[in-house]
């Protein structure tokens, strides 16, 4: 993540911290959720349960659409903004990193759960810039149908 991003993070954590007046943190975008904020994902302040739950629907998301494949390209994330998604992988990996490294009362379960959401991004930007001779089986890229990857 470049410092450049670092700060757009840190600085939309304080923007939310600031529009928050009730309390000097802010709390989970989710309306039914009263957990304080772990961190913020597309300019959105969430408990850590939250941030795993949109990180994983909008890494399932990207997974789906680089199922369907031409020419060794992810066909949907290319025909999409790819410095979009790039972006967002960027943010999630380093909140994914910045929530089990900032996060003081984290069980194994939540851990292993920021762990997989970090690979799983790292997995997705590798492919957006794998050839395409790399891409199928084998290729050590997960499958939408098993968390596991394929062995190299």
């Amino acid at each position: 993540m470049s410092s450049e991003q670092a700060n757009h993070s840190q600085g939309a954590f304080a923007a939310v911290r600031a529009k928050d007046s009730s309390s000097s943190a802010p709390v989970c975008a989710v309306p039914e959720c009263s957990a304080l904020a772990a961190t913020v994902l597309r300019q959105q302040a969430w408990c850590v349960d939250h941030f795993l739950e949109q990180s994983y629907q909008a890494l399932e998301r990207l997974e789906q659409q680089r199922g369907t494949e031409r020419d060794g390209r992810p066909l949907a994330v290319r025909e999409q903004a790819g410095e979009e998604v790039r972006t967002f992988l960027n943010e999630c990996s380093a909140q994914a990193l910045n929530v089990s490294l900032g996060v003081e009362k984290l069980g194994n379960l939540e851990r292993s759960r920021l762990l997989d959401i970090l690979l799983w991004a790292g997995e997705l930007s590798e492919a957006l810039r794998r050839p395409a001779a790399q891409f199928g089986p084998g290729s050590g890229v997960r499958c939408p149908n098993n968390s596991a990857t394929s062995p190299s």
